[in-house]
């Protein structure tokens, strides 16, 4: 399925010129992972080291999205669902502990392509109405001054951190939302190559 793109206020166009959004919905609340991303996990762990720790910082698509969490005025080293995040993860877990679908999905697709993705539930609570499609936007949350996901006039998600209670992927959920931060320099086709291979292991079996 292709990606749907997102808006971005114009405050932030302005500001963060290339900032984007995409996402693709999927099928189904979160469950146990499949054997064959278990073993794949597995594999990326055993290739992380100390010094891939510290290479993971330099990796081009990795430096982006380091540069866009300075410019909004973060940690370059915080922030939740980054590639350094994760790595640091295997690191301290000395591999990778089964969080399951779509958590696994999310960080063995970081891990191959830089890419920072967020899994989001917006069932009717958080669409107001159960007709009513998911429309995400990138803006600023007036209450916390931070750069946010929103999904119509509700924020879901601030950036480079974990989703509102709400919006929390459950075994309940009917579905999901899979989504890609696009940072200023990273081609937005790469952003789309990592939400489909997302897509392709939350499917997996």
């Amino acid at each position: 399925m292709e990606a749907i793109r997102g808006s971005v206020s114009e405050e932030l166009a302005a500001e963060l010129p290339g900032i984007g959004i995409l996402w693709v919905p999927v099928a189904g609340g979160a469950r146990a992972d499949s054997l064959g991303l278990q073993l794949e996990l597995d594999h990326a762990a055993d290739r992380i080291t100390g010094a891939t720790a510290v290479l993971a910082t330099t990796e081009p698509i990795a430096a982006h999205y380091r540069a866009l969490r300075a410019q909004l005025g973060m940690d370059p080293d915080s922030g939740s669902g980054t590639l350094e995040s994760i790595v640091r993860r295997r690191l301290l877990e000395g591999g990778f502990r089964a969080d399951g679908i779509p958590g696994d999905a999310l960080a063995l697709t970081t891990l191959e392509t830089g890419v920072p993705l967020w899994a989001l539930a917006l069932e009717p609570a958080q669409t107001g109405d159960p007709t009513i499609d998911p429309a995400l936007s990138l803006d600023v949350d007036k209450k916390t001054g931070a750069v946010s996901i929103f999904n119509g006039d509700l924020p879901v998600c601030a950036l480079f951190g974990e989703p509102v209670s709400g919006a929390v992927v459950s075994k309940k959920s009917g579905s999901f939302l899979i989504v890609a931060l696009v940072a200023p320099g990273v081609l937005s086709e790469v952003c789309e190559l990592a939400v489909g291979r997302a897509v392709e292991l939350c499917q997996s079996t």
